[in-house]
């Protein structure tokens, strides 16, 4: 799991933190502070503001209005919805003028729950959800072990990365894609990798404007057809 903290700075940290500890998203107005194993909460208590140690083991404490959010660990019971929202992001992105049998057909069989709740419990996948007062709202998915289709690279892979289109410009991609950048670099990752669809320019400016640079093309395909997709590294060093 994902822990976030203020530091004496007032910069959001983030680091990992075991299952079962809680995770808190402190940051001007809000605070939330969610946990799913009560003794967890209670052995950490004493971390906590004298306000929040008054909270029962399995509140929720909120200092905002409906548009806080927090950021998690995905769970099993997430996996419906973030198969949902990767159904609807990506068919929303690359099918602009409709939706053929062949785009159908791969996207429902591509984003399953089944195939998602494989992906929560892959060992090698790290994956972080962002979820406000009515539900989960983006993920973002980091693999291990996935050798990038170009050299220079490591073999750590930002595999996932969706935030729903009505929640853009609100910071959530940023804060998602910040978090699984840190959890790397607490993992001595050097770099990491990504692709996307070279004609998706949001995701090309919103990356470079990161400090992602572009280092090559691939193609991701189905079945036998091919798209071209630019490569981008970020160096956590």
């Amino acid at each position: 799991m994902a822990l976030a903290r203020m530091s004496a700075s007032g910069k959001l940290n983030y680091r990992v933190a075991n299952a079962g500890q809680c995770l808190v998203w402190a940051g001007k107005p809000q605070i939330r502070v969610i946990d799913h194993a009560p003794a967890s909460l209670q052995r950490r208590k004493s971390a906590l503001s004298p306000d929040l140690q008054a909270e029962s083991a399995f509140a929720i404490a909120e200092r905002v209005s409906h548009h806080s959010m927090v950021l998690r660990a995905a769970t099993y019971s997430d996996a419906s919805s973030i198969a949902a929202i990767s159904i609807e992001v990506w068919i929303g992105t690359y099918l602009k003028r409709g939706v053929s049998a062949f785009f159908a057909d791969y996207a429902l069989e591509e984003f399953t729950v089944e195939k998602t709740e494989r992906l929560i419990g892959d060992p090698e996948q790290f994956m972080l959800v962002s979820e406000n007062a009515d539900g989960i709202d983006g993920f973002i998915r980091v693999s291990s072990n996935s050798p990038a289709p170009v050299n220079g690279c490591s073999d750590v892979e930002i595999s996932t990365f969706y935030v729903q289109p009505r929640h853009h410009g609100k910071g959530i991609g940023k804060r998602l894609l910040t978090a699984a950048l840190d959890h790397c670099r607490d993992a001595s990752v050097g770099s990491v990798w990504l692709t996307t669809n070279a004609e998706n320019d949001p995701a090309i400016a919103f990356y470079l404007s990161k400090g992602f640079a572009q280092v090559g093309e691939t193609h991701f395909r189905i079945d036998d057809q091919g798209y071209l997709n630019n490569v981008y590294r970020f160096s956590l060093l």
